[in-house]
């Protein structure tokens, strides 16, 4: 799957090397996507909303968007990662300093705040279920307790933007 400026995400077939589908999801770039289970997809777009596309039960289609999640804030969503094991939380890194949790479970929407709202939030990776950390425009790598909202950690670890995180078991790769 491939997100564009155009607003469009494509499916292409590996194997064959060619493009099988595309859905216009958004008249504004897509920036961001996100594997999520039961075989669905959440994009993150310039206008703040995730998109959660499913698969299309009519013949000829093969996505559908199913679900908006509106922002309370438009700003494009840079970055999207879902919690590890309770699947709860789908956060989204935005390009306004901040990271919104959505529920996928029906809890309320969370903000966690960087210490620079200027900062692009361009990575998100999760440390179990109760910890994000973010990669930033700043060079810096933030962790945040997500239950309690709060940063618990900043790190100054690059000369230039974090545009990658992965976690692997208690360890963070930047």
């Amino acid at each position: 799957m491939l997100g564009g400026v155009d607003g469009r995400v494509r499916e292409w077939s590996v194997p064959r090397g060619c493009q099988v589908g595309q859905l216009l999801v958004s008249h504004q770039p897509v920036w961001s996507l996100c594997r999520l289970p039961g075989g669905r997809l959440a994009v993150g777009c310039e206008d703040g909303a995730v998109r959660l596309l499913a698969k299309a039960p009519r013949q000829g289609a093969l996505w559908e968007v199913a679900q908006v999640l509106p922002s309370p804030q438009p700003s494009r969503l840079l970055s999207l990662a879902l919690s590890p094991n309770d699947e709860q939380w789908l956060a989204a890194g935005t390009a306004s300093g901040c990271i919104l949790l959505h529920s996928l479970k029906g809890q309320p929407q969370k903000r966690l705040v960087l210490s620079d709202d200027a900062a692009m939030v361009w990575s998100l990776a999760w440390l179990g279920d109760d910890c994000l950390a973010a990669g930033d425009s700043r060079g810096r790598v933030s962790w945040f307790d997500v239950a309690s909202g709060t940063l618990i950690r900043e790190a100054a670890s690059h000369a230039a933007d974090v545009l990658c995180l992965q976690s692997l078991g208690e360890r963070l790769y930047a």
